[in-house]
C-alpha cells in the first residue's frame, strides 16, 4: 500500500513539474499597443483628410494582428490649429498626426521649408514628383534627421491635391491682385509667397479664416483646391477660384513622436508600419485623389468663377517666387536648397 502511494506522489510531482515548466515557458503575447491618431481637424465624411485617416485605421487592423490600435480623434477635439497638435506629437504628448508636411517649418525646424514651401510654377503631379524625389536623396535624409532630432518620425509622402487662391471677386491684373487680403500660414515663406503673386497677405491660424472671410479681415485664402468645395467656400463669401496659381507643392505626411516609435512599438510592428500599413494606405490615396479632385473640381466649377492668369502674368509671378522668396528660403540650407533645385530643374 505503501508503496503505491509513493508512486502515486511520484507521479503527481513529475506531472505538476511539468506543468509548471510547460506553463514557464509558454510565450507570453504582447500586449497590443494604443496609439492615438489625429485623423483631421473635424469628422466630415469624404473629406480626403477624414477618409486617409480612417483609411489609415481599417489597413491597420488588416495587418497588424491586434499588435497595434490606432484611436482616432479629431484636432479640433484637443487642439486648436495643426501647429498645436504637430507640437504636441514633438513633445511626446500626443502619439501620431497626419498633418500637412510643411507643419514642422514654423516648429524648430525652418530647413522643412525648403521642399515643402518653396513656390514655383508648373504641374502638380510633375512637383509631387520632385517632392519624392526630394525624400528620398540625401538631403531629403538629412532633414528626416533634423525631424527626429526634434522628437518627430516622419514616415511618408502623401498627396493633398493642388493649391488654388480663393477670391471674394476677380483680380487678374497686378494692380487689382494687390488690393486683395488673403488668409495664409504664420511662416515667413508663405507671407513672401503671396507677395510675390501681388496679394496682401494676412497671417491667421486656418480655424480663424471663415470668420475673418465673414468679417472682411480677408478676402479670400490660398489653399488646397479641393478644401474650397469640401467646406463650401461660397458659403463665406467666395465667389472666384483662380485655378492656375498653384505656387507650393502641398502634401501630407504621417509623423509619430519618437517617444511612441522608439518606447512603444516593438521592432516587427516598426516594419509591417513601414512595409504594409502606410504604403498600402497611401497607394489607395492616389486612386482616391483623381477621383476626389475631379468631383471637387467640378463642385466649383458650378458654384464659383474659374479663371486663370495670362502666360505673361503667369511668368512674372514666377519671376518674383525667384526673386522674393527663393534667397530666404535658400539661406536655410544652401546645399539642400541647391539639390532641390536641381531635383525641380528650375
Amino acid at each position: 500500500m505503501k508503496k503505491w502511494i509513493k508512486i502515486g506522489l511520484v507521479v503527481l510531482m513529475v506531472t505538476l513539474v511539468a506543468s509548471l515548466a510547460t506553463f514557464g515557458c509558454t510565450p507570453k503575447e504582447p500586449e497590443a499597443v494604443t496609439l492615438g491618431l489625429q485623423v483631421s481637424m473635424s469628422y466630415t465624411p469624404g473629406e480626403f483628410i477624414t477618409e486617409y485617416g480612417l483609411r489609415l485605421i481599417e489597413t491597420c487592423a488588416k495587418y497588424a494582428d491586434g499588435k497595434l490600435i490606432l484611436k482616432p480623434y479629431y484636432t479640433g477635439d484637443v487642439y486648436p490649429t495643426y501647429a498645436d497638435q504637430c507640437t504636441a506629437v514633438m513633445s511626446g504628448e500626443a502619439d501620431w498626426t497626419f498633418a500637412p508636411t510643411a507643419s514642422y517649418g514654423a516648429l524648430g525646424i525652418p530647413e522643412q521649408q525648403i521642399p515643402t514651401s518653396l513656390p514655383y510654377t508648373g504641374d502638380y503631379n510633375t512637383k509631387l514628383s520632385h517632392q519624392e524625389q526630394f525624400w528620398s536623396s540625401p538631403a531629403g535624409t538629412k532633414l528626416k534627421g533634423l525631424l527626429r532630432d526634434k522628437g518627430v518620425v516622419m514616415l511618408d509622402i502623401a498627396l493633398a491635391g493642388p493649391q488654388g487662391v480663393f477670391l471674394n471677386r476677380k483680380a487678374e491684373t497686378l494692380e487689382e491682385l494687390g488690393k486683395v487680403k488673403v488668409r495664409v500660414p504664420g511662416r515667413e515663406a508663405d507671407v513672401l509667397t503671396a507677395e510675390a503673386i501681388g496679394l496682401n497677405p494676412v497671417p491667421l491660424p486656418y480655424s480663424e479664416f471663415a470668420m475673418a472671410m465673414k468679417t472682411g479681415v480677408v478676402d479670400g485664402v490660398v489653399t488646397t483646391m479641393t478644401l474650397g468645395a469640401t467646406e463650401r467656400f461660397w458659403e463665406l463669401g467666395v465667389t472666384h477660384f483662380l485655378s492656375n496659381v498653384s505656387p507650393q507643392t502641398l502634401t501630407y505626411s504621417n509623423f509619430v513622436s519618437t517617444k511612441a516609435w522608439d518606447e512603444k512599438l516593438p521592432e516587427d510592428t516598426k516594419k509591417i508600419i513601414l512595409e504594409r500599413i502606410i504604403p498600402e494606405t497611401d497607394a489607395w490615396a492616389y486612386g482616391f485623389m483623381s477621383t476626389y479632385v475631379e468631383q471637387n473640381l467640378k463642385i466649383l466649377h458650378e458654384r464659383m468663377v474659374c479663371y486663370e492668369l495670362s502666360p505673361s502674368l503667369l511668368k512674372t509671378v514666377n519671376d518674383n517666387f525667384v526673386a522674393i522668396v527663393h534667397p530666404m528660403i535658400a539661406e536655410l540650407d544652401p546645399e539642400m536648397y541647391a539639390s532641390f533645385r536641381e531635383i525641380a530643374g528650375f
